[in-house]
């Protein structure tokens, strides 16, 4: 009875280290993109400030 009772504890163990694995796992692959999605902008912001001073260059 021991033995069986140890053998599910270790089970229920190990089964709840692996889904904080997973989530831990998806948490860094939701920052990831987050950071990609703020690189984007960030991109994006940029070009538009270029194309923005270089219009209004042209039109001095």
């Amino acid at each position: 009875d021991d033995e069986e009772e140890e053998e599910e504890e270790e089970e229920e163990e190990e089964e709840e280290e692996e889904e904080e694995e997973e989530e831990e796992e998806e948490e860094e692959e939701e920052e990831e993109e987050e950071e990609e999605e703020e690189e984007e902008e960030e991109e994006e912001e940029s070009g538009w400030l270029f194309l923005t001073r270089l219009y209004n260059f042209l039109l001095t």
